[in-house]
């Protein structure tokens, strides 16, 4: 299962959700990726702090931008039972603008790269920036599930809305080209 963890107001605790999340099901047992998709990369420098910032080698943003192979991205947490790809810092923001030029299938280059790893593990995990971007819409398009994360003020609200929008108008995208949701 493919979990997404969103909204687009930044500042309402995705990051730490999506840490607790992932501890949680690693603690039950579940091997889990956490994929670390915005680019302050919060949920990098919690989980494997070695690898946070621009130029790595292997990052999310080599994958998205570049087309390299999500395994070659994936590294061991500090968590037992977790790995994680690293967001890139700066370069998942160039990514990012890389993936809004490109045509045809841009939506759906996470989606197909966790497919390449998907077997080994019994839980994938995507922090979302606080955006409704490319970054966004990819994750959204490789999720099965998504956790909202808000706070009760008006701003939260409002991207909570927002971000139910663009939730819907991906899934209705991707049934109507006749992809099933989970490919």
């Amino acid at each position: 299962m493919t979990v997404a963890v969103a909204n687009q107001k930044g500042g309402v605790g995705k990051t730490l959700t999506t840490a607790n999340l992932v501890r949680a099901a690693a603690g039950e047992g579940l091997r889990v990726l956490a994929v670390d998709a915005d680019a302050q990369a919060n949920l990098t420098a919690t989980l494997a702090p070695e690898y946070q910032g621009a130029g790595l080698e292997h990052s999310l943003a080599t994958v998205l931008g570049s087309g390299d192979r999500l395994d070659a991205a994936i590294v061991a947490s500090e968590w037992e039972g977790v790995d994680v790809v690293p967001a890139g810092g700066e370069d998942l923001a160039d990514a990012q603008q890389t993936l809004v030029i490109q045509k045809a299938g841009r939506e759906l280059r996470l989606r197909r790269a966790l497919a390449s790893v998907a077997a080994r593990y019994d839980l994938v995990v995507l922090d979302c920036p606080p955006s409704l971007d490319q970054l966004t819409i990819n994750a959204l398009s490789a999720a099965d599930a998504l956790v909202i994360v808000t706070d009760p003020g008006q701003y939260a609200i409002n991207g909570l809305d927002r971000l139910l929008d663009t939730s819907d108008i991906a899934r209705e995208y991707l049934l109507r080209e006749g992809l099933p949701p989970d490919q």
